[in-house]
C-alpha cells in the first residue's frame, strides 16, 4: 500500500559529518575511549609560533599571496583596525581551520566560542584555497602555504568583527596581531594539539593550565567542543554565522554567478553525484556494521530528484540554480539527472566553476548564491548543505533536502530547531488555553519552531496571539469538508457512540484537519515534523535524534493508557514526502470507509484511519513515552528528568484541577483520580505557570487550593 522511502539512522553524537574517509577516523577515535589526553604543549618563540599556528608574518603582511586571489585580497596597508591591539587585550589566542570550505566555516565557529570562553582577543586564521584531502589527515593550512589566503579575502572581518563585539569578543587580523609583537606585545606562545579522544565540555578549566601565557597558538578546533558547549553559546554562535558575509571584493564573482537567474526569484539546487561522494556513501553506509546504526540516505533520491523537487512544491516557471562539482562527476549521470530536470518541466541553470577563484572562495561564491534563493533544496549529509539549511532556516527561508533521512551535522551542531506542527480553528476557543500553554511551554523548552495549520476565521484573536508568540500561522481550509461531513451524516449515531469528537460539523472537520499535514506549503521544507494535538506541554528542547532508529517510514505513534496497538494520533511524528506519496489512496480510503469515520479495530476518526491504512508502519515504530508520558501513569518514563513531552491525553488539566478541589471528575472518573496519585498535580503545576495574566492567576490559586493539599 505504502511505498518504502529512505530513514535515516543518525549516529553517537561525534559520528561521521565530513566528506571524506578523515572523519571516518575521527569517528573511531571519538568513540575508541572515553578518557580525554592530555593536551600536545609545545613552547614556541614569536618567530615560531607564526609559523607553527598561522601564517608567516610576510604572508601576514600580503607579501605573498597565490594570483588567482591577488584580486580579491584587500590591501596590505594598515587600517585603523590594523593599527594595534585594542585597551585591554593582553591575552590572544589563534587557531587553524581545516579542510573544505564548510569545515573551515565551522572550525571559525568552534574557535571564537574557545576565544570567547577564555576571554582572549581571537587572531582571525590564515584560510585554505584548496581543501581537498588527499589522506585521512585533516588539511591544515600550514600543510601547503602555497594553498592559503588571508581571512580578508574570504570574509568581511569588519562585519565579524563588529558582530562579535557585544560578546566582548576582539578579532584580530594576522597583520594586527604581527604588529603587536612588533609593538611589544608578547605573542609567545603555547602551542596546543586538540586532538583528545572526547570533546572539550569545560573550556576554562581544560585551557586552565595556561591561563597566564599570553598567547595560545591551537590547532584546527574542528568538532572538538561538546555540543551542550555550542548549545550554551547559541547566541554567539548564531551572531558569527550571520556575520560571516563575503569579502566585498568577492561580489562581482557572486553576481556573475548569478547572471542567469539575476532579476527574478530563483530556487537553488545542490545536487551530490561526483564520483567521490558516491564512494563516501559507500563507506557511510558500511559503518552500520560497526555501531549497527542505519545510514541509507546519503545518495537517496539523487537520480530522481526531479520527483522530489515536484514533491516538495518547487514550481516550474520559477528557474533552478543547479550546483555540483561537475568535473568530478560522472557525465552519464549528469546528463540523466540534468535531462529528467529539464524533462519535469524546469527552466534550469547549470552553476560553472569560476576559473578566476580557487576551489574554497567558489564553494563560498555558491554558498552566497545559496542564501539569496527563494527556496533551497540539498544532500542532508553534505556539511555545505546541512550549514546552508540551518542558516537559511534560522533566517526564515525555506530549505529542504531531496535525500531523506535527516540531518547528521545536528549531533555536533545543535541548533537545527525541531518542527512542530499542530492545527487549530476559528471555532474551538474553548481549547485555546491548551493551545496557550502548549505554546508558551515551547517557547520556555527552546529549540523548537512552532507552525499552525489554521481553518476558519483568520481574523480571530488567537491568530494574533499566536504571530506575536513567534508562531508561523499557516491558513489552510480542507477540500474533503463537504465530502467528509456528508460520510459523518450517513452513520451520525453510530459515529457519535464512538466518541464526542463527532458531535458537530465543526468538530469533525477539526478532528481530521491533521490528515492535510503533507499538502500544505512551507512545512513542505521538512522531511520530519512533530504532530502535537494542543493538549501537550513541551519541558525541554530535543531533535529526532533522541527518537528511536530508524525513524518511521510513514507515522509514528505512542500507545494510549496500555502499551498496545492500535496507537494514538495525539503525538506522532509524520514523514511528510511518505505522507505526500500516499496521500490520494489514503483520502479515498478515508471516504469510501463503509463504517463512516470509525474504524472498527483501529479507532475512530483519523486516529483509526491511520492505524488501518499504514498499519505495519505504526506497528513497527513506538513513540517512546519521554515522549508522550501521561499524568496518570506514576513511573512511566523513570527519570523525570528525561520528560521532553507531556499529554494530557484523557483528562486536561482544568479537569484534575477540579477533581483536586471537589472529587467531581464527571467526563473520566477513574482516570482523574489516578492521574492525581500519580503525576497529574506536578504536570499542571507546569502546565498553569505557561498561562499568562489573570488566566494563569486564577488557574495557578485552583492548583494551590487543590493539587497542593493533594
Amino acid at each position: 500500500m505504502l511505498k518504502r522511502r529512505t530513514s535515516y539512522q543518525p549516529a553517537l553524537a561525534t559520528s561521521v559529518w565530513a566528506l571524506t574517509i578523515s572523519v571516518i577516523a575521527l569517528l573511531a577515535t571519538l568513540l575508541s575511549t572515553t578518557m580525554r589526553q592530555p593536551c600536545d604543549v609545545k613552547m614556541l618563540g614569536s618567530s615560531e609560533a607564526a609559523a607553527a599556528g598561522m601564517s608567516a608574518t610576510d604572508r601576514i603582511l600580503g607579501a605573498v599571496v597565490p594570483d588567482a586571489v591577488a584580486a580579491v585580497t584587500p590591501p596590505a596597508t594598515a587600517d585603523a583596525a590594523d593599527s594595534g591591539f585594542p585597551d585591554g587585550v593582553t591575552h590572544t589566542v589563534s587557531f587553524q581551520v581545516c579542510n573544505g570550505f564548510a569545515n573551515q566555516r565551522l572550525a571559525l565557529i568552534y574557535g571564537l566560542v574557545i576565544a570567547k570562553q577564555l576571554g582572549r582577543a581571537a587572531v582571525l586564521p590564515t584560510m585554505i584555497l584548496d581543501g581537498t584531502q588527499l589522506t585521512e589527515q585533516a588539511k591544515l593550512a600550514t600543510d601547503d602555504r602555497a594553498t592559503t589566503s588571508a581571512f580578508e579575502a574570504f570574509y568581511d572581518a569588519d562585519a565579524l568583527r563588529e558582530a562579535i563585539a557585544p560578546f566582548g569578543v576582539h578579532a584580530l587580523t594576522q597583520r594586527a596581531f604581527a604588529l603587536g609583537g612588533a609593538r611589544g606585545f608578547d605573542t609567545g606562545a603555547v602551542n596546543i594539539g586538540l586532538g583528545g579522544a572526547r570533546p572539550i565540555s569545560d573550556i576554562p578549566r581544560h585551557f586552565a593550565p595556561h591561563r597566564g601565557v599570553p598567547h595560545l597558538a591551537l590547532d584546527c578546533p574542528l568538532f572538538k567542543l561538546s555540543p551542550g558547549v555550542i548549545l550554551a553559546e547559541q547566541k554567539f554562535v548564531w551572531s558569527v554565522l550571520n556575520a560571516l558575509k563575503p569579502a566585498p571584493a568577492l561580489e562581482p564573482h557572486i553576481k556573475r554567478a548569478m547572471s542567469g537567474v539575476e532579476g527574478a526569484p530563483f530556487n537553488f539546487l545542490h545536487i551530490r553525484l561526483e564520483k567521490d561522494w558516491q564512494a563516501h556513501c559507500a563507506r557511510w553506509a558500511a559503518l552500520t556494521s560497526v555501531d549497527g546504526i542505519v545510514r541509507d540516505n546519503c545518495f537517496n533520491n539523487t537520480l530522481d530528484v526531479h520527483k522530489a523537487m515536484r514533491s516538495m512544491g518547487f514550481k516550474t516557471d520559477v528557474p533552478v540554480y543547479v550546483a555540483a562539482h561537475w568535473a568530478g562527476a560522472d557525465e552519464q549521470i549528469v546528463s540523466a539527472v540534468l535531462g529528467a530536470i529539464g524533462g519535469a518541466g524546469y527552466k534550469y541553470v547549470k552553476a560553472q566553476a569560476d576559473e578566476g577563484l580557487p576551489r574554497e572562495l567558489r564553494a563560498l561564491v555558491e554558498y552566497e548564491v545559496a542564501m539569496r534563493a527563494a527556496r533551497y533544496l540539498g544532500n542532508s549529509v553534505s556539511t555545505f548543505s546541512a550549514l546552508a539549511i540551518l542558516q537559511r532556516r534560522h533566517a526564515g527561508a525555506w530549505a529542504g533536502y531531496y535525500n531523506g533521512g535527516d540531518v547528521p551535522l545536528v549531533q555536533v551542531l545543535p541548533l537545527f530547531s525541531t518542527p512542530w506542527v499542530f492545527t487549530f480553528n476559528s471555532w474551538s476557543a474553548g481549547y485555546e488555553p491548551m493551545l496557550k500553554a502548549a505554546v508558551n511551554s515551547a517557547a520556555k523548552a527552546g529549540g523548537i519552531t512552532p507552525h499552525c495549520i489554521f481553518a476558519g476565521d483568520a481574523g480571530a484573536p488567537i491568530v494574533a496571539w499566536m504571530r506575536v508568540r513567534g508562531v508561523r500561522v499557516i491558513p489552510h481550509d480542507p477540500a474533503w469538508r463537504t465530502a467528509l461531513v456528508a460520510l459523518a451524516r450517513g452513520k451520525a449515531a453510530d459515529n457519535l457512540a464512538q466518541s464526542h469528537l463527532f458531535a458537530s460539523e465543526d468538530s469533525i472537520v477539526g478532528t481530521w484537519q491533521r490528515i492535510d499535514l503533507p499538502l500544505v506549503d512551507w512545512i513542505d521544507q521538512f522531511t520530519y515534523v512533530l504532530f502535537t494535538d494542543t493538549d501537550i506541554l513541551f519541558r525541554r528542547p530535543f531533535s529526532f535524534h533522541e527518537f528511536p532508529l530508524p525513524l518511521p517510514r510513514a507515522v509514528g505513534m505512542g500507545p494510549e493508557m496500555v502499551d498496545m496497538f492500535p496507537y494514538n494520533a495525539g503525538i506522532m511524528l509524520a514523514n511528510l514526502p511518505a505522507l505526500r506519496e500516499s496521500y490520494k489512496p489514503f483520502l479515498e480510503f478515508i471516504l469510501s470507509n463503509k463504517y463512516g469515520l470509525t474504524f472498527p479495530g483501529f479507532g475512530p476518526g483519523d486516529q483509526g484511519a491511520y492505524n488501518q491504512y499504514y498499519e505495519a508502519d505504526v506497528r513497527a515504530w513506538r513513540l517512546p513515552s519521554k515522549f508522550n508520558a501521561k499524568p496518570y501513569h506514576a513511573a512511566e518514563p523513570t527519570r523525570m528528568s528525561d520528560v521532553a513531552i507531556v499529554h494530557f491525553h484523557g483528562p486536561k488539566p482544568a479537569d484534575y484541577l477540579e477533581y483536586a478541589n471537589s472529587g467531581a471528575c464527571p467526563k473520566f472518573g477513574d482516570m482523574c483520580r489516578a492521574g492525581v496519585a500519580a503525576r497529574a498535580c506536578m504536570y499542571t503545576h507546569e502546565w498553569v505557570r505557561r498561562l499568562e495574566g489573570d488566566e494563569g492567576k486564577e488557574a495557578y490559586d485552583r492548583w494551590r487550593s487543590g493539587c497542593a493539599k493533594a
